[in-house]
């Protein structure tokens, strides 16, 4: 079988793992939410909403609000929290039951301590390994964002989890995706594969001396067909073959829709078994033969 499957690079590849991998915790990942969101909400006494939107994979990661990182433990490697630096003070400030005179772009030490123990209160509620992390190391490309809507009160903000290319490596090292997982992977890339589609209309036994004498403009008559020619429109049973080499046979009856499409209704798959290439004989090497002397 012959597909025409796209390139992927390495960095793709691993991607694609990563995304496997994930879906391992997908469940594990659902459950975090619900809590982290209301305890941000008992604690500040706003409502919070914490939603995901998408996972993508970044190169050149633009931040632009305020970083917090933390560990997963036992897997090896960081990952930066990133938020919206006016509504985390706002939380903050909420939290600290006291109204900031401005909200400044810069968070003051009073507002990056109480940020910690928010951070750290939330993490205490999804009953995880979570830690933060005092390192001063900033995220270093290649990235994969994990994107958040996060809603307080009427306010819309966002989300974004950066994680290291060391906690990468160590999720899709140490997550195992079950079998149902990996069908469904495989599933996912071999359906951008190309296979051609033959469709045999009719057949037709020549001899040689009849095929070296057609010439352009000759006229063949099909006299063993299965198809039918009524009211300019084809109906009857076809045979069609899928691949390259063929490695499966398909029958079915050819009929014509409403859309004004034609369909194929199949009535029988057959498996081809693909022929073996026998490996050409290996040649004997010839005799050294030693002359007299």
């Amino acid at each position: 079988m012959v597909l025409d499957l796209p390139k992927l690079s390495k960095e793709d590849v691993r991607f694609l793992d990563f995304l496997s991998a994930c879906s391992g915790f997908k469940e594990r990942a659902l459950a975090w939410v619900q809590p982290a969101a209301k305890t941000l909400s008992d604690i500040i006494g706003e409502p919070c909403q914490i939603e995901f939107k998408r996972v993508s994979q970044e190169q050149s990661p633009e931040i632009t609000g305020t970083l917090w990182p933390a560990a997963f433990p036992p897997q090896e490697g960081l990952f930066w929290i990133e938020t919206d630096t006016n509504v985390i003070q706002d939380c903050i400030h909420k939290m600290l039951d006291h109204k900031a005179d401005s909200n400044d772009p810069k968070m003051s030490d009073l507002e990056r301590g109480a940020g910690l123990y928010l951070l750290a209160r939330v993490f205490h509620s999804t009953k995880e390994s979570f830690q933060l992390s005092d390192t001063k190391d900033q995220p270093q490309s290649p990235l994969v964002c994990i994107s958040l809507s996060f809603q307080v009160g009427e306010q819309n903000s966002f989300l974004r989890i950066w994680v290291s290319n060391e906690l990468f490596e160590s999720i899709v090292t140490q997550s195992k995706p079950s079998e149902e997982t990996i069908r469904q992977q495989s599933v996912a890339r071999t359906s951008w594969a190309k296979v051609p589609l033959s469709i045999q209309l009719a057949s037709l036994n020549l001899s040689q001396e009849d095929f070296h004498g057609l010439e352009p403009g000759d006229i063949i008559l099909l006299e063993e067909s299965a198809l039918q020619f009524d009211n300019k429109t084809l109906s009857g049973s076809i045979d069609a073959t899928l691949g390259a080499p063929a490695f499966r046979k398909l029958s079915g009856a050819l009929s014509l829709g409403e859309s004004g499409q034609y369909a194929l209704s199949l009535q029988d798959t057959d498996l081809q078994e693909a022929p073996v290439e026998e490996a050409p004989p290996a040649e004997e090497a010839p005799e050294n033969k030693e002359e007299p002397s």
